[in-house]
């Protein structure tokens, strides 16, 4: 059996992806709720403040779709490919072939 895929820590927590879009939705005067109502509003689900507020504490998951969403939305202004390399830099190293095709 295979381990599960964990996420390297980021060296410091303001180096990290969570830490990163915390700051620029507290930056757009935004809550956690609002920002998952924006998007769930449009078809992603009831969990996505949930998601929000698991990917600002750097827990372990795949949070593209949210930030695809987020940033296709213009829920709050943010530098999308900064966040993916951010969360590619926390990954489990096993993962790093296929970091080129999320960059796509």
């Amino acid at each position: 059996m295979s381990k599960p895929i964990t996420r390297r820590p980021a060296r410091r927590i303001e180096d990290g992806p969570g830490f990163y879009m915390r700051s620029r939705r507290q930056a757009a005067g935004k809550t956690i709720a609002q920002c998952g109502e924006a998007i769930a509003a449009l078809g992603h689900g009831p969990m996505a403040a949930h998601d929000i507020a698991a990917l600002e504490a750097d827990r372990p998951g795949d949070y593209l779709q949210l930030v695809d969403a987020l940033h296709a939305h213009r829920v709050f202004p943010f530098d999308r490919a900064h966040v993916l390399a951010l969360m590619a830099g926390t990954a489990d190293p096993a993962l790093e072939e296929l970091i080129p095709g999320v960059a796509a």
